[in-house]
């Protein structure tokens, strides 16, 4: 029998990227702190191939000449770049919390805190490093 998993992946892989961790069925527990966040909501909506409203998006930070890297310590993927608009950081350059879902065409990013939009990303000239 097909892994669940991987014919839900197949199902939104037009769509988008998500690390499929976060939809195994014993991830949500109804009674875990995550159950109460926007996270746990919107990975849910993500995997049912609903993409961010676009009242989600008009409020959420721009990421501008971003990419994504592995964190050193941990290994997740993180990205990095120049964020307008951020509800603590205001306009900075920054490295995100850890990516959870991102869309195929970049138009937007989902990571453990919050949604993203992403703009233009950092092309030709950017760093060899692949960690933060």
């Amino acid at each position: 029998m097909p892994d669940p998993i991987l014919l839900l992946a197949s199902e939104i892989g037009s769509k988008l990227l998500i690390d499929d961790e976060y939809l195994r069925p014993g991830f949500f527990d109804p009674g875990s702190p995550m159950e109460k966040e926007p996270l746990a909501s919107e990975m849910l909506a993500i995997a049912e191939g609903r993409e961010p409203t676009q009242d989600g998006l008009a409020g959420a930070p721009i990421l501008d000449d971003w990419w994504q890297v592995a964190h050193p310590l941990w290994g997740y993927v993180v990205l990095l770049g120049r964020v307008t608009g951020h509800p603590l950081l205001g306009n900075a350059n920054i490295h995100t919390s850890a990516l959870r879902a991102i869309a195929l065409d970049l138009t937007w990013a989902r990571t453990t805190s919050r949604l993203y939009r992403l703009g233009i990303p950092r092309l030709a000239g950017s760093p060899p490093s692949t960690t933060c």
